[in-house]
């Protein structure tokens, strides 16, 4: 996946910064995996403010391959959380498919991820939001 794609169309001062581990391989459908992964970067950057920062960390953990993506100085609506892998749900009732997506990236990505043993999470992390993909390690 490549990271620095996500932010092609963006126009703002917007940083990312990658920390991806080696050798981390995991079996099942790698362009499917890609689309799911490239959801969560997608909203990343969209939803990001100015100045602000992604931070793309992957790595192994006990036999897992965990990747988070962090917007710094982000944060999402306590009320809006339980709603966010829902087909359809979209945060910003004002938001349109013209200038957003259709509310499906991330139920469809969540179902990918689960399809491939794995699952998924988003979350306030103090004044960061967090996203956290993990799927099992191929060995």
């Amino acid at each position: 996946i490549s990271v620095s794609a996500f932010l092609l169309n963006r126009s703002s001062d917007l940083a990312i910064e990658t920390n991806i581990e080696d050798g981390l391989v995991f079996e099942g459908n790698a362009e499917l995996v890609s689309m799911a992964v490239g959801a969560f970067l997608s909203n990343s950057v969209f939803y990001s403010s100015d100045g602000s920062k992604i931070v793309v960390s992957a790595f192994k953990n006990s036999g897992k391959i965990v990747t988070e993506i962090r917007n710094t100085d982000s944060h999402i609506d306590e009320k809006d959380l339980p709603h966010l892998f829902e087909a359809f749900y979209r945060t910003d009732s004002s938001r349109s498919r013209r200038n957003g997506g259709s509310g499906l990236g991330l139920y469809l990505g969540k179902l990918i991820i689960e399809r491939h043993n794995g699952s998924v999470s988003l979350e306030n992390d103090g004044n960061d939001v967090l996203a956290t993909i993990v799927l099992p390690l191929f060995i």
